[in-house]
């Protein structure tokens, strides 16, 4: 009988105030034909939850989300303690905003994780989830290697200050190769939606195993707010408020300056209203569309979902997009939406 290890880790998500740090318990082993019970050592990691109360359903997802993360902070903690010498901090990062950006960059390409066993309890309208996820022994270490490679860091977060907190919140908007990796997580084989494009409807498709849309650079949009929202939890972030964007943004009237932007030349993609003369671009080719905090298409290229609601029960929309107008692109200005588009994208913020 052909037997493969198996690194079992599993998540109690407690929804309580504190948070303890995952712990590694001991190892599996599994058959991979048949179901034996046949077990040697196993690993698991305790966290919690700092949410308070959720449905049952969130409950899950936060747990197994939170599990998967122990396993990014798993192979993370062993890079960082055991290959420290081969990162270079090239602009002052400290330890934590390395080990930060290797915890990110690992949870993205943890897609053979497997779900082994939910279980939820309910209490006084709160409920508590243990989340167990498998990983085949041999592509954890794999995945060790791999990221043991990575010598020069390419950041993809910003840090910035919040009301006296520390934030890191996403370099671009998120794009669509990344936003595959999630639909390949979520076991979606097609994501296929009706979308306004100006005064159209029209089908925008995503097919998470096609290599076109794999290495795609441009921002992911046609996506609703909660499904923004979900990607971000995912991957253990969240969406931005209306507030930390325009702190993002910068003091300026533009997130790029002061001066407006001219279709003449202009390095911002903005304006194109309900024509077809340009489009999307890879994010950051704009390359004069940059904040003070060095966050780039914060003016332009797509609109971003943030994560507060208007009083009518829509969503506040900041920044400009390629066929929006010059006003949408002043810091302080905001829209709202409820519905898909091709001028909303989004990016994550993650908080201390």
């Amino acid at each position: 009988m052909k037997i493969k290890e198996l690194l079992l880790i599993s998540l109690i998500g407690l929804f309580q105030e504190n948070c303890s740090t995952p712990q590694i318990i001991k190892t599996v082993e599994r058959p991979i034909i048949n179901s034996s019970k046949e077990t040697k050592e196993i690993i698991k990691f305790k966290g919690e939850s700092l949410e308070k109360k959720v449905s049952r359903e969130e409950a899950k997802d936060t747990a197994c989300n939170e599990a998967k993360n122990n396993v990014a902070k798993n192979i993370s903690n062993k890079i960082i303690e055991t290959y420290q010498e081969n990162i270079e901090y090239t602009n002052g990062e400290t330890k934590q905003e390395i080990k930060r950006e290797l915890i990110s960059m690992t949870n993205t390409e943890l897609i053979n994780t497997k779900i082994e066993k939910i279980t939820c309890e309910e209490k006084e309208e709160k409920y508590s989830c243990v989340c167990i996820v498998s990983m085949i022994k041999e592509e954890y270490e794999n995945l060790i290697q791999q990221q043991k490679k990575r010598k020069n860091l390419e950041f993809s977060s910003v840090r910035i200050e919040f009301e006296n907190k520390v934030e890191y919140i996403d370099k671009t908007e998120v794009t669509e190769g990344e936003f595959t990796v999630y639909l390949r997580l979520k076991g979606i084989k097609e994501y296929k939606i009706k979308c306004k494009n100006g005064k159209e409807t029209i089908t925008y498709k995503l097919n998470p195993f096609n290599e076109k849309d794999i290495q795609s650079k441009k921002p992911m949009m046609c996506i609703d707010q909660k499904t923004a929202l979900d990607y971000c939890k995912t991957f253990q972030k969240d969406l931005p408020t209306k507030e930390e964007w325009e702190v993002a943004a910068g003091t300026r009237e533009f997130p790029f300056g002061n001066e407006e932007p001219t279709f003449e030349n202009s390095k911002v993609n903005f304006g194109y209203k309900n024509t077809k003369e340009r489009e999307t671009e890879d994010v950051g080719t704009n390359s004069e569309d940059i904040s003070t905090y060095n966050l780039q298409d914060m003016g332009g290229n797509v609109a971003e979902w943030t994560k507060e609601k208007t009083k009518d029960n829509k969503y506040f929309v900041k920044g400009g997009a390629w066929n929006l107008t010059l006003k949408y692109m002043r810091t302080k200005n905001s829209s709202k939406a409820i519905n898909p588009s091709t001028s909303i994208g989004f990016r994550c913020i993650s908080r201390e």
